[in-house]
Parts: structure tokens; C-alpha cells; sequence
């Protein structure tokens, strides 16, 4: 008796062992899943991979047997489908030998996500190219991505499909009108949505008004062109790594709720502009990473589940801690993907959702629209972020693409002043018979047609459709705007011969060179002001102008003043009597050496301006540059020392070329690497400003390079602000205070945007010191900050980067090389610290003055429906005008309905501004607008002038109805 007792315990012992030491038992489910009802519930076949004998083995689960069918070293048998964790226990000869947890392949604690839905969001992220050439793009975009979906939407309604822009619809109604009922039919009826955008560009390149403008032929162009049956309320910019800094309030005053994006962590916030404006804003992470590698619903409904109940397993406390109702999408996009419709999964997983009685999610597909307003509810609370996202892929625009660049930069300067001319000329005839509005349309579209897939496969016929958008955007421009300013200068009344009226643009008095237009030999001619005075004069003849030069004083804000040529010859400018490297003004002592200003000196400030000890002023350094103009990169590469050169390297011989009472300017021609360069700088004689410009006669194109033009400022720190659409953004100061997440192919986005240099700039940047300020204004895109250079020096070295010669990210693309002739200009000022002089002279500078010669008392041209009289206008007057210092009118023009004029003022300082706006005719009443032009609120009885109150960095856009009481002639 007692050696049986032994017995049995050294076989519980031995079968203790064999449990503990026994492997975990692997249950493997087939793909797709087999599955069936069984005595009433659902019950998967599985596999369990066992690696013991089986003989007498006895498998049970939540203590009932299994019965299964033995295979090799595998058993078959049947699970439940859904439901809890229990324990699976094998048994031999009645003792257990193992037990493990089992839990089914579909758990049924779907937690804060059981009464809620997975939103399916099926779209296409389109590239105007990128895939191939533009035309190419477009019809395989129609053929094979939008009219399929359609298609798909009249045989299956509950299919829902998503282009990211308007531009898309717009080029299906072109290609096929017949097309447009379907297409209004599943737009109208939210099957089909559309981005609120005209399409996704590069937001820091565009201008003030190009970035306002994708919204009007964004959301303001369906409800447009559709009455209001079609509407989208979601932006997206799901590929460009960077935000703009008021983009949330340029969305939120278009009544756009909610910002689409990626490459940014995934989840929910609330993204604000410095106003205090905001639009909800989801990241998926990723846009294409759900098609990419997580591939969900490829196999079938349990599947799905399987794997979805994982990912929401990390968002219940997410969601509940902030009651965002349960929606968690799933993003189906891929560049220029087509409509994918799992329509057996959707219909299975809602099946097997009813027949399982659980809390489970339901699964629908939905538009970007559906699913934010959905979590945008009353009670929800999301994360708040601010700031600005400096952009990784600012390489691809102005450094590589100069030429389009410089015209897109021009035509954002010249359309609105046509607006605004062309405005004034409608309200002086009484009519607006002759607004070219339609000429307008075009142009606007045309300057923000090229998106932010430049280059490409195919990329050279790309770059060159988009180089000719952005010519002729820029030459419809200045076409329809020479026609008003020569009819609004036809009706003032001039006193003396051959008048001359020069237009300033923009709401402030303005100081700045000006050329007088004439027919016959310049130098036969004198210039004088109204009131008779000699102004200083000079003859001029080159790309910017042939004529007679001269510094207008005091030009009216959004008006014009008027100068007078008569026979006569100045009296020549003295022989000058310094060296060809030095000058002296009342404002600046300069000298010139190798690579440009080796001294500069404010007399005003008392200030040496520049610390010369390893570049000039004005210096150009030739770098190596390796990085890619967009990709998957997590960081921007910076410029290398490989074959560094400089101009300052090279010894200097500087010559004046031109000499006289407006300006003198100095040449000196140098060799770096295989290029000549022209360095010329513009001192004028009584104007505090100095014009750079640097002339490459022919580049040659050498492959990874990189030019920069570069200003050492003498300062150990300074507090560096520049220009972004619609405000100003500050280095350390206004960028986003979060490290942004999401992926790339290239890692994590863990970067601190206020780390990321160079940025891009509109017109400026300024760096205030205790002691002085210095601004350095262009139409180049990029600028930095930061020496980059070996041994970095500490001090600030203001650059603007010319241009890079690299390789288009795309595999088959081409290398941005620009050979030929370019021509970079800059100017430079110094003035007291503080924003309001940074901001006048840095856009100003961009912003010349319009000249017109105007025949004696000439009567205007006729105009259609219009008087048969002129108004008088005197020589010297202002339209419109901000008064608030820091404000900035971008728009004066015609409404889009009606006889009415839109005015929209932004308030550039971030703090609140009492703004009078004044107008040279009554105001009977004016009303504020949204910016896309739709009223917010009552009429307001006007009295001669608006008093606006304008928060910190706010928007606003006015309806204005003006009475001419202009004063007719006989």
C-alpha cells in the first residue's frame, strides 16, 4: 500500500512537470476565417499546433470538452467565434498536463468603442502630377478614379468615395458635362465628397491673397456654381509636412470646420491661429499607411475585426477621457489611388455584429466630412496646439524652381493691385461694365494652379506647364491692370504738359523709387511735383525700367501722385570723389571689398550693422547641397562644405557703373567654381535702403549645389520675425510647442519645429537687436538664419538661398539643374527696432510703384453704360486707407455678386488694433463678410469712414457700398 501511494505521487509529480515545462499551444485560424452557427452561436474552426503525443488526450474550454480531429502533429476543432478570455485545458488519463488562456478571435470588450462605428474614409490623395505628367494625371484621375467611383455609388449607396479638392470636380465637368447630374446627385446627397480647397499647395509659398484665393475656388466655388446644394467643410493637406501659421483662421473665416492632415501624430486637436480662431484638425498618422501595410479588410470580416479590435484597444482612454463620441476611421488613400469598396466585409462584419447580440462597433463607410462632424459634437474635448509647422519640403519650390517662383511671386503683387484699380475705376465711372472679372478668374487660377508635386516622372514637362500657369497668371495681371490706372489717371485734372501719375498699391504712404515713363531722350527732360519743385532725376535704362528715375515722397496709401515732366536738363551730378569702393550718404558709410560690403555703418543708429571677419555683405556662398526637394525625410538635410567657396574668397575690383542724384551703383565681376557671377549694390542718395543684385550670366547647372546670398549681422543674438501669408511668424517664438509625430519612410517626425531651418518667408525678414533693426527683404522663398558652415560662427548670418541644383525625390525624376541666365534681387534697411518699419520697408519693397503717363486734360475713355461726363480727381489723392499702424488692406475688388466692393485688412501685430478704414467716397453702408464673401451680420449705416476694431492677428472682410458724389465735369 504504502509503494502504490508512492507511485501515484512521483506520476503527479511527472505530470506537474510535464505542465510546467509543456510549450504554449498555438491556435491557428484559416485566411479567410471559416466560421459557423452552431446551437445557436458562432463557432471558427482552429488549428492548435500541439507538440505532444496525442493519445488519450482530452482538451476542454471554460470546463466543457473539445471535440477535435487529429492531423499529423496538429488538432482541428471549433472555438467560439466571440466572447471573453477562458482557460483551455488538456488533460491525460483525467489529470491535467496544461492549461492556458483563450481568447477568442474577436474579443467581446470592445469597451468605449461597442456602440460606436468604424468610419471607413475611401479617397485619393492627387498630386496635380507627380505620377506622371498633368494631362496624363487628369484623365486617369477622371477615367479611372472619379467616374468609377460614381459608378460604384448608383449601384451601391452606401459606398462613399473622397477627392481631396475642388479642382478635381472642376476638370471631370470640363472632360464630361454630361457627367455633372451624376455628379451632383452624389455629391448633394453626401455620397461624394469633395476638400474644401482649390487643391493642396506648399501654404507658407502662397501670398496673402493666393492662399484665400484656394478657398474661394475651394468651398466658395461649389456653392457657387451648385446654389448651394453642394458644400465641403473639410480641408486637406495630407502629404506637406508644415503648416502655416494662419491657416486655421484663413479655413475657420471661410467656414471651413475642420483640417484634414497627416504626417502629423494620429488623433484629434484643435489647431488655432494667433487670433484665437480654430479648426478641428485629424491626422491619421499617415494617409496611406492603412493601405500600405496594415491592410484590414483584405481578407474578410473577422479579420478586420481582429485587428481593429487591437488598434482600438490603445483609444478607449483616449476617446473617454475626452467624450469624443466612438468613430475611430480607417483612411483608405494612396497617391492617385482608385475607389476601394470592401462590400463583402461591410456587409459580413455588420452581419456578424447583429447575430453576435455584442456591444461591437458597426463598420460604415463615410466621408471626411461625415466622420468629423461626427466627433465634432457639443461635450467633446480635444487637445489644443498652436503655431506654426515650418515646412521640411521648402527645397522644392524657390530653390529648385526660380524662375516659376519669381513669377508666381510677381503675379501675387500685381493681381490684387488690378483688383483694386480696376475697383476705383468701376466706382469712378459709376459702373462695373468693364471689370474683368472673368480675366481675373483666370489669372487667379492660373497663380495657384501648380500644387505641391513639382517635379515627378515626367517632371521637366511638369515643371514647364507649371512655370507657363504661373507667367501667365502674372501677365493677365499686369494686362488688366495698366488699362484702369491709365482711365483713373485720364480723369485727374492736370495742370501742366506731359503728367505722369505714380500709383502706390498698398494702405500706407509710401517713399520709394520710382520711373517715370516718356517718349523721346529721357535726359532732355526734368521732373517736377505738383507744386512746381525740381525733383532729383535720373536716366535709366535697363530690365526695370527706361525713363527718368526719381524718389517719390509720400505716394497717397491706395492712391496715386502726380509728377510732371518739362524740357530741360539737370544739372549734371558731380564727378564723384571717393573711391570706387567707398560711399557716404546722410544714412550709411560703406565700403566695398571682396565678396561685397566690408563696412557698414548707420550714422543715424550709430551702429556698425555687419560683423565682416568671415563673409561680406552681400557675400554669395557656393555650397554643396545632397538633400531631396520633397520625400520621406524626417529632417531637412542641411548644405555641405563639400568644394565650399565664397565670394569673398576672390579678390574684389569694384567699378561705379552709374552715378547721379537718385543712386550711384557698384559692380565687381567674379569666377566661383565654373560660374561668373555680377554683384552690383544700389545706394541711394536719399532713401535709407540698399538694393543687392546678384547675375549669374549662365549657369552651368553643376549637380548638387547650392548659392546663397548671406548677411552677417553684428549682433551676438537678436529676435528674428518674417512675413508668412496673411501674418508674421517669430524664430522661437510662434512655431508649434509639440514635436509633431506621425511617420515617414524615413522614421518619426520627433524633430522641434522650432529647430527646423531654413523656413520659407513671403516678402522679409527682420532681426531686432536692442540697438537697431535690419530687415532684408526679396521675393525668394527661403531664408535662414544659422552659419552652414564648418565651425559655426554665433552671431546671426541672414541668408536668403538662391538656388539649389538637385535631384526631384521621385525615382524616375528629373534633376532641377536651371542652367542659363538668373538675376536675384534683394535690399537691406536699417531702422529702430520694432515691427512697423520692418513691415514697411520689407513689403514695400516688393511692392513698386505703378507709373502712367497721362496726355494733358486727356478726357477718359469712353466707358459702356457709364457718364458721359468725368469726375474730378485732384493730383494727389488716397482711396482707401488702414489707419491702424501694423495693418495691411490685401483686397479691395468687386464683389462676386452684385455692384458692391469687398475690402479684407488683416491686423499683422498680435495684439488688438483700433483701425479706421477711410475711403474717398461716402460710405452708405458697409457689412461684415466671411472670407469667401458670405454677409455675417447686418447691414451698417456708414459715416464717411468704417472704425474697425481688429484683434490680434484677425481677418476681416467687409461688404462696402459706396455714393459717388464725385463732382462731374460739364
Amino acid at each position: 500500500m504504502h509503494m502504490v501511494k508512492v507511485f501515484s505521487f512521483l506520476i503527479v509529480l511527472l505530470l506537474a512537470a510535464v505542465r510546467t515545462s509543456a510549450q504554449e499551444v498555438t491556435l491557428v485560424y484559416p485566411q479567410p476565417m471559416r466560421y459557423a452557427k452552431i446551437d445557436g452561436k458562432l463557432q471558427a474552426e482552429v488549428t492548435l499546433v500541439y507538440d505532444g503525443p496525442t493519445g488519450g488526450l482530452g482538451i476542454e474550454l471554460a470546463g466543457k470538452p473539445l471535440h477535435f480531429v487529429v492531423e499529423g502533429d496538429s488538432l482541428h476543432t471549433r472555438v467560439p467565434l466571440f466572447g471573453k478570455t477562458q482557460t483551455l485545458t488538456f488533460k491525460k488519463q483525467g489529470h491535467i498536463i496544461k492549461e492556458q488562456e483563450f481568447t477568442p478571435y474577436i474579443p467581446d470588450d470592445w469597451n468605449y468603442f461597442g456602440k460606436g462605428t468604424i468610419d471607413i474614409i475611401s479617397s485619393s490623395h492627387q498630386d496635380i502630377a507627380w505620377m506622371n505628367t498633368p494631362d496624363s494625371c487628369r484623365m486617369e484621375r477622371i477615367d479611372k478614379i472619379i467616374v468609377p467611383a460614381i459608378d460604384m455609388m448608383q449601384e451601391s449607396p452606401e459606398f462613399r468615395f473622397g477627392m481631396e479638392q475642388t479642382l478635381n470636380l472642376m476638370e471631370l465637368l470640363h472632360e464630361y458635362p454630361a457627367y455633372e447630374k451624376e455628379a451632383i446627385k452624389v455629391s448633394a446627397s453626401g455620397q461624394f465628397g469633395w476638400g474644401a480647397t482649390f487643391n493642396q499647395p506648399y501654404e507658407g509659398l502662397e501670398s496673402d491673397e493666393q492662399l484665400v484665393r484656394e478657398l474661394y475656388l475651394g468651398r466658395k466655388w461649389l456653392l457657387d456654381r451648385f446654389n448651394g446644394r453642394i458644400d465641403a467643410r473639410t480641408a486637406f493637406s495630407v502629404d506637406v509636412p508644415g503648416r502655416t501659421l494662419q491657416f486655421p483662421q484663413i479655413l475657420a473665416r471661410a467656414g471651413v470646420r475642420h483640417l484634414f492632415i497627416s504626417r502629423f501624430k494620429e488623433g484629434f486637436c484643435r489647431w488655432y491661429s494667433p487670433d484665437g480662431s480654430n479648426v478641428l484638425t485629424y491626422s491619421p498618422g499617415n494617409y496611406g499607411w492603412a493601405v500600405m501595410f496594415y491592410k484590414y479588410f483584405n481578407i474578410d470580416a473577422p479579420t478586420a475585426m481582429h485587428k481593429l479590435h487591437e488598434v482600438l484597444r490603445s483609444w478607449n482612454t483616449y476617446y473617454a477621457s475626452r467624450d469624443i463620441p466612438p468613430h475611430y476611421a480607417v483612411v483608405i488613400s494612396n497617391d492617385a489611388s482608385g475607389p476601394v469598396f470592401y462590400k463583402q466585409v461591410l456587409a459580413e462584419w455588420n452581419r456578424l455584429v447583429d447575430e453576435s447580440g455584442l456591444a461591437i462597433p458597426h463598420l460604415r463607410y463615410t466621408t471626411a466630412d461625415q466622420f468629423l462632424d461626427s466627433v465634432d459634437v457639443p461635450g467633446a474635448r480635444f487637445d489644443s496646439v498652436a503655431g506654426e509647422r515650418p515646412n521640411l519640403w521648402l527645397y522644392i519650390h524657390g530653390p529648385a524652381h526660380y524662375e516659376a517662383i519669381a513669377a508666381k511671386r510677381a503675379a501675387a503683387v500685381h493681381l490684387p493691385a488690378s483688383e483694386m484699380f480696376n475697383t476705383i475705376d468701376g466706382l469712378l465711372a459709376g459702373n462695373f461694365n468693364d471689370y474683368p472679372q472673368s480675366a481675373f478668374d483666370t489669372a487667379w487660377y492660373k497663380s495657384i494652379y501648380p500644387d505641391h508635386g513639382w517635379g515627378g516622372k515626367h517632371g521637366d514637362i511638369t515643371d514647364s506647364i507649371y512655370r507657363s500657369y504661373l507667367e501667365a497668371g502674372d501677365s493677365i495681371a499686369r494686362a488688366t491692370l495698366f488699362p484702369a490706372l491709365k482711365h483713373i489717371a485720364a480723369r485727374v485734372d492736370t495742370r501742366h504738359e506731359h503728367p505722369v501719375l505714380v500709383f502706390n498699391d498698398l494702405s500706407w504712404d509710401r517713399d520709394a523709387p520710382a520711373v517715370l515713363p516718356l517718349d523721346g531722350d529721357p535726359a532732355d527732360f526734368l521732373v517736377r511735383d505738383a507744386q512746381g519743385r525740381t525733383i532729383p532725376s535720373q536716366v535709366v535704362n535697363n530690365e526695370q525700367g527706361h525713363g527718368l528715375a526719381i524718389i517719390a515722397e509720400k505716394v497717397p496709401a491706395i492712391g496715386y501722385s502726380t509728377y510732371y515732366l518739362s524740357k530741360g536738363t539737370a544739372s549734371p551730378a558731380s564727378q564723384p570723389t571717393a573711391p570706387e569702393n567707398a560711399y557716404e550718404n546722410e544714412y550709411y558709410r560703406i565700403r566695398f571689398g571682396d565678396g561685397g560690403i566690408t563696412e557698414l555703418y548707420d550714422k543715424q543708429l550709430r551702429q556698425d550693422l555687419l560683423n565682416t571677419t568671415r563673409f561680406a555683405g552681400g557675400d554669395v556662398l557656393d555650397l554643396g547641397y545632397d538633400g531631396l526637394d520633397a520625400g520621406e525625410f524626417t529632417e531637412i538635410t542641411p548644405a555641405n562644405m563639400r568644394d565650399f567657396d565664397k565670394l569673398s574668397n576672390h579678390a574684389s575690383r569694384w567699378s561705379r557703373i552709374s552715378d547721379g542724384p537718385v543712386f550711384t551703383t557698384f559692380e565687381c565681376r567674379y569666377l566661383l567654381g565654373q560660374d561668373s557671377v555680377i554683384q552690383r549694390i544700389v545706394v541711394y542718395r536719399r532713401l535709407k535702403k540698399i538694393d543687392f543684385e546678384i547675375e549669374l550670366p549662365d549657369w552651368k547647372g553643376i549637380r548638387s549645389r547650392q548659392l546663397s546670398f548671406a548677411l552677417p549681422l553684428n549682433t551676438a543674438d537678436a529676435h528674428l520675425r518674417y512675413d508668412v501669408p496673411m501674418g508674421i511668424a517669430g524664430v522661437h517664438e510662434t512655431e508649434l510647442q509639440v514635436r509633431p509625430g506621425g511617420w515617414a519612410w524615413g522614421g518619426t517626425y520627433y524633430q522641434k519645429p522650432e529647430e527646423i531651418h531654413p523656413r520659407e518667408s513671403q516678402n522679409f525678414v527682420t532681426a531686432d537687436t536692442r540697438n537697431f533693426g535690419f530687415t532684408l527683404s526679396s521675393r525668394l522663398a527661403v531664408f535662414d538664419w544659422i552659419d552652414p558652415t564648418r565651425e559655426s560662427v554665433s552671431y546671426p548670418v541672414l541668408q536668403a538661398v538662391l538656388l539649389t541644383t538637385q535631384k526631384s525625390c521621385h525615382g524616375e525624376g528629373p534633376w532641377y539643374l536651371q542652367r542659363g541666365r538668373h538675376v536675384f534681387r534683394l535690399s537691406i534697411s536699417s531702422h529702430l527696432p520694432g515691427l512697423g518699419p520692418a513691415m514697411a520697408f520689407g513689403i514695400g519693397n516688393n511692392h513698386e510703384l505703378y507709373c502712367v503717363a497721362k496726355k494733358t486734360n486727356a478726357a477718359p475713355e469712353p466707358t459702356v453704360g457709364g457718364p458721359n461726363a468725368a469726375p474730378e480727381l485732384p493730383e494727389r489723392q488716397s482711396f482707401f486707407r488702414s489707419a491702424a499702424p501694423g495693418t495691411l488692406i490685401t483686397a479691395i475688388k468687386k464683389a462676386d455678386k452684385g455692384d458692391h466692393l469687398v475690402l479684407r485688412v488683416v491686423n499683422m501685430e498680435r495684439r488688438p488694433a483700433k483701425d479706421t478704414l477711410r475711403t474717398f467716397l461716402p460710405v452708405e453702408k458697409w457689412q461684415k463678410l466671411d472670407l469667401i464673401e458670405q454677409p455675417l451680420g447686418p447691414s451698417e449705416p456708414g459715416a464717411g469712414l468704417i472704425r474697425l476694431p481688429m484683434g490680434p492677428a484677425a481677418i476681416q472682410t467687409l461688404s462696402l457700398s459706396l455714393k459717388n458724389n464725385l463732382k462731374q465735369k460739364e
